[in-house]
Formats: C-alpha cells, sequence, structure tokens
C-alpha cells in the first residue's frame, strides 16, 4: 500500500515540476515579445471577449 502511495506522490510531484517548467517558459516568452514589441514600437494585438484589442507594449509592466 506505501508503494502505491509513494508512486502517486512521486508522479504528482513530477506533474508539478513540469507544470512550474512550463509556466517559467510562459512568462519569458511573454517578457521577451513584451520587450521586442517596445522596441520596433508596435502594438499588442489579443482577443477578448470575441473582441480585438490594440494594446501599446508599454503599458505592460514586469
Amino acid at each position: 500500500m506505501d508503494e502505491k502511495i509513494n508512486t502517486f506522490l512521486n508522479r504528482n510531484n513530477n506533474i508539478s515540476e513540469i507544470r512550474s517548467k512550463i509556466i517559467k517558459g510562459l512568462q519569458l516568452s511573454f517578457d521577451k515579445l513584451i520587450e521586442f514589441k517596445k522596441r520596433i514600437n508596435s502594438e499588442i494585438i489579443v482577443s477578448k471577449d470575441g473582441k480585438i484589442l490594440h494594446l501599446k507594449a508599454e503599458d505592460f509592466q514586469k
């Protein structure tokens, strides 16, 4: 029984580590996008509630 619990906990721990790495990677990509858009003085275009929004890169903070 303890072996099954340990296996379950280890699997969840691995999933947590992978999730954390994915989130860090996404944040790094977003930060680089913002820096790039600021450098070329370009807008960031997103969709919210079915509407297209044009946002200034300068409006984003770290």
